[in-house]
Order: C-alpha cells, then sequence, then structure tokens
C-alpha cells in the first residue's frame, strides 16, 4: 500500500517517467520473437527519465525548469510522423515523459453490460444518457496524449508533445435517477529493465460527478479562483453536467453538455469551460493560466475516449484575459480509456474499504464550504506543505486508526484526525487570498 510520503513520487512517477504503456498480454508474447523498434513502446534499462537537449523555446513561451522531471524529453530515434504537422519545426520529435514499462494487460474484448443495456429501446432518454454513464466504470488501461497544433503570436516551435499511460479502477460511489458519481483510483506496478515487478503502487485519483438539469454550476476563473453561478432551467434543460474533482476533492472545473446517442457509440459534447493547469504544463509553463476548451466523451463497446480541444489563455486575474495575446496555442488531447481483464486491481478495494468514510468527510466538507454562490480561492499549499499531501497522510492516518482494537484509543485518534481536518480546511480558505500562482494541484484528471 502506498505510504503519504510516497504519495509525491507516485505522481511524479505516473505523470512525469510513463512514455512506455503497459503492452497487452498477445504484444508482450510476440516481442519474444520479433524485435522491438526504438519506439515509446521500446523497454530502457532505467525507470529514470533521460535528459535529451531541449528545442530552442518559442519567443512567448517560458523556458522549462531542467530540475523538474516534468519538463524533460526523451528524443526518438527515428522521425516519425507527428499529427499535424507536415514538417514539425521542433527537428527529431522530443516526448515530454519518461520510460517506464508497466505490467502487461489483457484487453477485455468483450462488450460491457452498460454497453449492452445502451442499445435497448426501453430507456427513456434520461435512463440511457445515465447508463452510458455508468459505462465508465470498470478496469482499464489509460493512455494520455497531448499535442500543440496551432501557435499563435510570434512562438513558431510547439510544445513537446505529452505521454503517459496508467492502470486504473472506475468506481461507482453513488448512483441515483439524476446523479452519478464516479471515483477513479490508479494502481501501478512497474517493470524494470530486468523484468522485475515493483509492488502495486496505489493513489485515489481524480472524481467526476454528473448531474441532470442542475441549477448551479462551479467555474473556474484562474489564479486559484473558482465561483458558483446560477444555471437557467433554459440554459440546462435536456443537459448533463460534468464536475471534475481533483486527488484530494476540492474542485478542478465543471462543463454543461449534451449526450447523442447511435448504433456506433454514445458521446456527451460539452460547451466551452475553462480549466486549471495540469501538472504536465504548470511545472513547464509559466506564460499562460487556464486552459480553454471542449471535452468529447465517447463511450464504445470496451472502453471510452475522452477527448479535447484547448486554447492555452493567458489571464492578468480571476476572470481577466490578457489582451495583448490572449491565446498562445490550441492543443488536441485524446485520453483513451481500454478495458482490460484480469489485473489485480484489490488494493484499490483495500484503499477505499480502509479510507471510504475518511474520504466521505472531506467530499462533504468541500461540498458545505462551496455550496453558496459566489467567489471562492483555494489555497495550494497549507504551512509550505501541499495540500493533497496532507489530506492523503489524514486519509492513511484515518486508516490506521480504525484498524485498532482498542475502542477508546482509536476513538480519540479519529477525534484528534477531524480536529486536524478542520484546521486543513480553515488553512487553504485563509490563506487563499495571498496565493498568486496558477498552480493547480496534481492529477493528470481530464
Amino acid at each position: 500500500m502506498t505510504s503519504s510520503a510516497s504519495i509525491r513520487a507516485l505522481l511524479m512517477l505516473f505523470f512525469c517517467c510513463s512514455i512506455l504503456q503497459p503492452a497487452t498480454a498477445a504484444a508482450e508474447e510476440a516481442s519474444k520473437t520479433e524485435p522491438k523498434a526504438a519506439s515509446e513502446d521500446s523497454p530502457k534499462p532505467s525507470s529514470e527519465t533521460e535528459s535529451s537537449p531541449t528545442s530552442e523555446a518559442p519567443p512567448t513561451a517560458a523556458k522549462a525548469n531542467s530540475a523538474d522531471p516534468y519538463a524533460k524529453t526523451t528524443e526518438l530515434e527515428a522521425s516519425p510522423y507527428v499529427f499535424a504537422w507536415l514538417n514539425y519545426p521542433a527537428g527529431p520529435l522530443k516526448l515530454r515523459g519518461g520510460t517506464t514499462k508497466g505490467k502487461p494487460v489483457a484487453l477485455d474484448t468483450e462488450a460491457s453490460s452498460q454497453w449492452a443495456r445502451l442499445r435497448t429501446e426501453e430507456l427513456t432518454a434520461v435512463e440511457r444518457d445515465r447508463t452510458a454513464i455508468l459505462a465508465m466504470q470498470g478496469d482499464y488501461r489509460v493512455s494520455f496524449d497531448f499535442i500543440e497544433t496551432e501557435l499563435y503570436g510570434e512562438a513558431s516551435v510547439p510544445s513537446a508533445p505529452y505521454r503517459s499511460w496508467a492502470t486504473e479502477r472506475v468506481y461507482v460511489l453513488s448512483d441515483s435517477a439524476e446523479k452519478v458519481e464516479l471515483q477513479h483510483v490508479l494502481v501501478m506496478v512497474i517493470v524494470d529493465g530486468q523484468g522485475k515487478e515493483s509492488p502495486p503502487m496505489v493513489i485515489k485519483h481524480w472524481r467526476q460527478v454528473w448531474e441532470y438539469q442542475p441549477d448551479s454550476q462551479f467555474e473556474f476563473i484562474g489564479h486559484r479562483t473558482w465561483r458558483r453561478v446560477p444555471l437557467a432551467q433554459e440554459v440546462t434543460s435536456g443537459a448533463w453536467l460534468q464536475t471534475v474533482y481533483q486527488v484530494d476533492d476540492s474542485p478542478r472545473y465543471s462543463l454543461l453538455g449534451r449526450w447523442e446517442h447511435n448504433a456506433s457509440y454514445s458521446a456527451w459534447n460539452s460547451e466551452s469551460g475553462h480549466r486549471p493547469l495540469p501538472r504536465r504544463e504548470y511545472t513547464s509553463r509559466s506564460d499562460y493560466q487556464a486552459l480553454y476548451g471542449t471535452n468529447r466523451i465517447t463511450i464504445t463497446e470496451r472502453g471510452w475516449v475522452h477527448s479535447q480541444d484547448n486554447l492555452k489563455k493567458a489571464l492578468t486575474g480571476p476572470g481577466q484575459t490578457a489582451e495583448d495575446l490572449p491565446f498562445l496555442a490550441r492543443e488536441l488531447g485524446v485520453n483513451r480509456y481500454d478495458r482490460i481483464k484480469g489485473f489485480d486491481f484489490s488494493p484499490a478495494d483495500e484503499y477505499l474499504a480502509g479510507t471510504g468514510e475518511y474520504w466521505s468527510g472531506v467530499r462533504s466538507k468541500w461540498d458545505e464550504l462551496l455550496a453558496a454562490e459566489g467567489n471562492y480561492a483555494i489555497a495550494a499549499k497549507c504551512e509550505d506543505k501541499r495540500a493533497y499531501e496532507r489530506f492523503f497522510s489524514l486519509a492513511n492516518e484515518h486508516r490506521k486508526a480504525k484498524e485498532l482494537k482498542r475502542k477508546k484509543k482509536r476513538e480519540k485518534l479519529l477525534s484528534k484526525q477531524q480536529d486536524e481536518l478542520t484546521a486543513l480546511f480553515q488553512c487553504l480558505v485563509a490563506s487563499a487570498a495571498e496565493t498568486t500562482t496558477a498552480e493547480s494541484e496534481p492529477g493528470q484528471s481530464p
């Protein structure tokens, strides 16, 4: 089980050092007889990120922090096809990320039960939408790919494309007629150059909440500031709101959209909205403060795809767009969730069983604090420690306390943890006014 001291290391490993995806079992077998070409699927002798010379930064882009693994690149030996670029202006393609390889997985080729239910005719429109949302639950091999396709202003060289991977189970936390809550949990097993597997590393990942025809929406407006705004009935008629939360259950962004269904797929198409910079960006860029774009979630027989179309937007303050160059670039993103079978996700089950009560309390507290309309500034740190580290540390302490046999000692520790949790929320809200960074909490949440 992952300890609180390992949370940052695991996040860095997952998001910084993970170009190599877990192979399918069939691909692994084929590799025994067929030589591998130099590509992102080729194993490297070390799981550490390798440095390579970087291209000259665009005139409007901030220099990358070479000490941060997020900013490092891996140069491919060939000159591959680069999507959207006839002549890639940065020379040999460099990918942000590293060289870890995951445990081989077996793809599930059978259609999910939710997919079968989507095909039935007796469902109402709302029931069909809800079934599509529930189809996102399950076990997945996930890939994350992002590439800049348009540059604005004086910039002439795109940022290095980004690729990462994960093995992840998506749980249904709650399910009612007009609201569904899904929790993503990572279980990462890394294979080194000698074929040795690491112990499973577990972390509670992002959460998504779906609401049908909501009466309000929580929006990100930049510089660690969010606001809750009312929604008119004519705006939300027939629509579902997706709200995405960080790994510590603090809000990230929300988008309103509508589902469409046909025999080939079911898809939810969002309206445009803002979201904070993900870790892959804020560790290597400081020249813009928000992503502004749309989401599309497509449900298929054997998984789902989350597509993004984002503009990299410069802000001078919360809700204030820079006038001289409001947008720096456009990026496209594809997060692919391929259903798998036979992978051991029991460590994730055990983690949620031991900490579920704690995280339920955290969610309730966030809901209570952010219920009223208005603006909210939420700090990323408290007492020089990242908020998510404090939340995860308390989660592990809660699990240990629940395992104590002596009732009096157990209740004393749980009460102490509640006091610490209350103080943490007060600290995050009280110190938020002094927070000027556009930094977001880590998490390759969409």
